[in-house]
């Protein structure tokens, strides 16, 4: 489950993300800073398992500027919190990586959008993650893959989708027979006026098990 909320919180944190002016995702298919109030929880269930993962998210204004405050878990642990502002992850840390309850800040390597003469471009990110241990390096290429209508809550509403093409490699310090490439396909589903509303993880664990899992917002609430 932790590599799923890793996933979860990895990808799709950065997929939100860049450092250009005009973001990779239109902000009109954002949740926007005004209806976020003193902080929002997104609840994601799996329809197959029924499991939930969470995305809290909170408002810090600081010298006139807002940041959100982004924070990734499940039922049995916190995977990721980020800190972004105008668009920009500027801040990526994790909470499982090191094994020992530290926590571990993610170095950005690459966040940026390239013109590919299509609808949004490409999105690029790349992080890397350094304990005692290991080095955890996160890449991603995501592209736009269609327009589409999804019923939520008795209401149509219209999304972008996205395609991320990820891969996720693990370098042991001590031990290189231990390290691992794991290749991820992902696709996001951004509502007009809601955000991240629907997602897909496939890939194929170091020991060889196939995991194809979806993702549906079920609701939304005050944080407490």
């Amino acid at each position: 489950m932790k590599l799923i909320v890793f996933l979860f919180s990895s990808f799709i944190i950065n997929a939100c993300s860049n450092k250009v002016d005009t973001n990779f995702i239109p902000k009109e298919f954002d949740y926007l800073d005004d209806y976020i109030g003193d902080g929002k929880t997104f609840i994601y269930k799996n329809p197959k398992t029924g499991q939930e993962t969470f995305k809290d998210i909170k408002i810090i204004n600081e010298n006139g500027n807002n940041y959100r405050i982004v924070k990734s878990y499940d039922n049995h642990s916190v995977g990721d919190s980020a800190i972004i502002s105008n668009g920009q992850t500027i801040e990526l840390h994790n909470f499982f990586m090191s094994g020992d309850g530290k926590i571990t800040k993610g170095e950005k390597l690459q966040d940026t959008v390239i013109s590919n003469n299509k609808k949004l471009g490409t999105h690029l990110t790349k992080w890397v993650y350094r304990t005692s241990q290991l080095i955890y390096t996160t890449s991603s290429e995501e592209k736009y893959l269609k327009d589409t209508l999804i019923s939520w809550q008795g209401n149509q509403l219209a999304c972008i989708v996205t395609q991320v093409n990820g891969n996720i490699i693990l370098e042991m310090i001590n031990d290189v027979s231990a390290n691992r490439r794991t290749a991820v396909v992902s696709k996001l589903y951004f509502a007009k006026g809601i955000g991240l509303i629907k997602f897909s993880t496939e890939f194929t664990d170091h020991n060889g098990k196939y995991n194809n899992n979806s993702w549906d917002l079920i609701n939304t609430k005050e944080i407490q």
